[in-house]
């Protein structure tokens, strides 16, 4: 049953763009498909080692200390992966609920949706994600998005999207081990350059000057 169940967690790998060729390309998407590799590949081993049990191969005592060593390697290289491809979801301030209150339920909705693809899928780490994608991702004509972005978020969508890559840069910057060049990549700036302006715009910082202070609490 192992196996199988390896093999079902490459459906919703592959399932949201229809190919896993689209997913591989993904930011992320290498370290997904590694992760799904890393199950199928500890199934396979943990069914021929009950196989070579099975088959007087190997004695039961060594069969359940390698399955043992193998699933805490797992448990290991799972978790840390984990956390590696979904790091935790990146929140602003939330609009007032005058704001909200003064759209239509359907705006309401539309909003909310923005919201999850902004903290939870994170679409802002593709440094080339337009106005043009995101109204794909929701399902409206790219004007209404413009409306409810701007009624909702108080703020246009190009903006929106760098204070939400600053904020997670600002994440990424607490852990000093990362470059600054490969947080500026992965939060979705498509060059070092524009990620120092953008960020001292927002913060009144650089981002060195950022790391500096607050990882010296």
């Amino acid at each position: 049953a192992g196996a199988p169940a390896g093999a079902l967690a490459v459906v919703p790998l592959c399932a949201r763009k229809n190919s896993c060729g689209e997913r591989w390309r993904a930011r992320g998407g290498r370290d997904r498909y590694w992760l799904v590799m890393l199950l199928l590949g500890a199934n396979l081993a943990g069914l021929v080692i009950n196989f070579l049990r099975s088959a007087a191969q190997i004695a039961p005592r060594e069969a359940d200390a390698l399955l043992v060593t193998l699933g805490i390697a797992f448990a290991y290289l799972a978790t840390t992966t984990l956390f590696r491809v979904y790091p935790p979801p990146v929140a602003l301030n939330r609009a007032p609920r005058t704001r909200l209150l003064a759209l239509s339920e359907e705006e309401r909705a539309i909003a909310e949706k923005i919201r999850v693809l902004m903290e939870m899928d994170k679409v802002y780490q593709e440094h080339a994600f337009s106005r043009a994608d995101l109204a794909r991702e929701v399902g409206v004509s790219e004007s209404a998005l413009s409306k409810v972005v701007n009624a909702a978020f108080g703020r246009s969508l190009p903006k929106l999207l760098n204070e939400y890559r600053v904020e997670d840069a600002k994440r990424m910057l607490a852990d000093s081990s990362i470059p600054i060049q490969v947080i500026a990549s992965e939060a979705g700036f498509n060059s070092l350059a524009s990620f120092n302006r953008v960020f001292r715009d927002i913060t009144g910082e650089t981002p060195s000057a950022w790391r500096q202070e607050h990882t010296a609490k």
